[in-house]
């Protein structure tokens, strides 16, 4: 899996989602909710024990969803285009079952961790902390960067004990 930005400035953030031989972009916006910040945070709680976390891209007018559920060390992200938005809260609330899935692929926390710290590093980098409120609307997450770091080193170290 390999995440990266093509695209950020004035509310909207293009991603670039390649896994093995496929790939596809999401166009997100940041009208009602960070979904960097989001991803980020839902990461975060993979690592402390979370089974599923659901992250949120307002793409205008409609929502595309990542289910994060997690399998042991494994990640299975089923991906959901709704023609509405929705705020993770309201996702919850549908019965994603019968909601069919755009697709879906499996990645390790590792790699999906190690994609969020350089995609979210990569927005420290250029255009800033300052340029990311700017341009984003919402804060840097530095302290969250800071916390999935730090559960990156300590599983890391775990491993080789």
């Amino acid at each position: 899996m390999e995440l990266t930005q093509t695209h950020f400035g004035a509310g909207w953030v293009h991603l670039h989602i390649v896994i093995e031989n496929d790939e596809y972009y999401i166009e997100a916006s940041s009208v009602t909710n960070d979904a960097i910040g989001d991803l980020l945070y839902a990461v975060i709680q993979l690592h402390k024990g979370s089974e599923k976390k659901l992250v949120t891209f307002y793409q205008e007018p409609g929502t595309h969803l990542w289910c994060l559920q997690r399998e042991d060390h494994q990640i299975i992200i089923t991906r959901y285009e709704l023609d509405d938005f929705c705020t993770a809260g309201e996702i919850t609330k549908r019965n994603l079952d019968n909601t069919e899935p755009v697709g879906s692929f499996t990645t390790d926390l590792k790699t999906l961790t190690n994609q969020v710290i350089r995609l979210v590093s990569s927005f420290k980098s250029e255009p800033g902390i300052e340029g990311y409120r700017q341009e984003w609307g919402y804060r840097f997450p530095q302290n969250e960067l800071t916390t999935l770091i730090e559960l990156r080193r300590n599983s890391n170290k775990g491993k080789q004990n």
